[in-house]
């Protein structure tokens, strides 16, 4: 199957997981798992695969938290500030894979005198 250029919707939908995880309050494993999750979606941004970056959104919310907790997980906590930065350097990331996919024919361009 061939990968779609990163359009819009995926970073739309890339961008509000980003900010769902930062209210998250999982156990310390949970937050491993959502680590090596982010390592991922970084991954597929930089290569600018909206099916991969679609599929890592998917992994996120999956990895979220749940109603039930299981016995024995630790204490839950909110996000680690490691996370944090991670997410805020993702979403600088996507506005500007964003920015420069605009077309040009809104911008205005100097030409040399």
């Amino acid at each position: 199957m061939e990968s779609a250029e990163v359009d819009e919707e995926a970073v739309a939908d890339a961008l509000e997981i980003l900010d769902e995880i930062q209210v998250w309050r999982l156990a310390p494993r949970r937050w491993d798992q959502v680590s090596e999750l982010l390592d991922q979606m970084a991954s597929t941004i930089d290569r600018r695969d909206a099916t991969a970056v679609l599929s890592a959104v998917a992994d996120l919310q999956r990895n979220g938290p749940t109603r039930v907790q299981r016995i024995g997980v630790g204490a839950i906590a909110g996000i680690p500030e490691s996370i944090t930065d991670r997410c805020n350097a993702l979403t600088r990331a996507l506005v500007r894979l964003l920015r420069t996919d605009e077309p040009e024919a809104g911008r205005a361009r100097k030409r040399p005198s």
